[in-house]
């Protein structure tokens, strides 16, 4: 269902991508802003949408004036950032804007950026006191996450058949069974993988860097363990884990600075909310 904020129309497909980028930003795992507020999904991204509207109807209305000249120096740095002045219009053609669109676009961020930061300029920084006590109260938040070294075989099967897959399935389940009999995994990786880079090896990574599917295999194998044939939306996968490293305590000294700008962060984003708040309850917002 479509908003109508002060006049304006915020149709719903744009309240979905909302929506879908803080699923995406979730997938993380641990407890979601909208959660912690007691609010669904659907009510959470609907009042981020409205505090960014009124924001923006904010800023051009009474917002802190922008000067052509810092417009242009803007749309010069863009101009900079792309190998021609074809391949600049070529963008331009792709995003279906004009070059005024994109002028109007500038002086719109630009307005809204200094508006916030004129609502947060009696933002104070913390003491050190406030700093050492956040700390504290929330180590969980400053550790090292558990993380694990893998490696792995994949076949890709995106945009094939289902014998395409079927086909992929059953190389890599002849693979394994070789790999159970000594097959080294690097060797195997090297010429059978479609990512065949550094014998398959991925590093060292924490949660929320692949894939959740991939994840929920390797991070419950053990060093020198071997998982079977699984799939992801990449493929089929054969992982193993060469190395597990738990979750480390990072003293105060080492984040003091990660500290302080999380308490910074958090001072602003509730100045910003209270004079959201002031908008809305000026505001005529229903929906259509």
């Amino acid at each position: 269902m479509a908003l109508i904020i002060n006049g304006e129309r915020i149709e719903d497909d744009f309240i979905g991508e909302i929506r879908t980028q803080l699923e995406r930003q979730h997938a993380g795992g641990g407890v979601a802003e909208w959660e912690a507020l007691g609010k669904d999904l659907d009510t959470f991204a609907k009042d981020m949408v409205i505090a960014q509207v009124l924001i923006r109807q904010e800023a051009a209305q009474n917002g802190p004036a922008v000067s052509q000249k810092e417009i242009d120096q803007e749309l010069k740095r863009i101009r900079e950032r792309h190998e021609s002045k074809e391949a600049y219009q070529e963008r331009l053609r792709e995003m279906n804007i004009s070059e005024k669109q994109l002028r109007d676009d500038i002086e719109q961020r630009m307005k809204v950026d200094r508006l916030l930061d004129q609502i947060c300029q009696e933002v104070l920084e913390p003491t050190e006191a406030e700093m050492r006590a956040h700390y504290e109260e929330n180590k969980a938040l400053f550790m090292d996450p558990e993380s694990v070294c893998a490696s792995h075989i994949v076949k890709h099967v995106e945009g094939g058949t289902i014998l395409d897959a079927q086909a992929a399935f059953s190389e890599l389940e002849e693979l394994h069974a070789r790999l159970l009999e000594g097959f080294s995994f690097e060797a195997a990786a090297r010429h059978h993988s479609d990512c065949p880079d550094n014998g398959g090896s991925l590093g060292y990574f924490s949660r929320g860097t692949m894939v959740p599917e991939f994840e929920d295999v390797v991070f419950n194998l053990k060093p020198g363990e071997m998982s079977g044939v699984f799939q992801t939306p990449f493929g089929y996968h054969i992982a193993k884990v060469v190395d597990r490293i738990p979750p480390r305590e990072r003293p105060y000294e080492e984040v003091a600075a990660q500290v302080q700008q999380a308490l910074i962060d958090a001072r602003e984003n509730a100045a910003i909310d209270a004079y959201t708040a002031q908008l809305r309850e000026k505001a005529d917002i229903g929906e259509a």
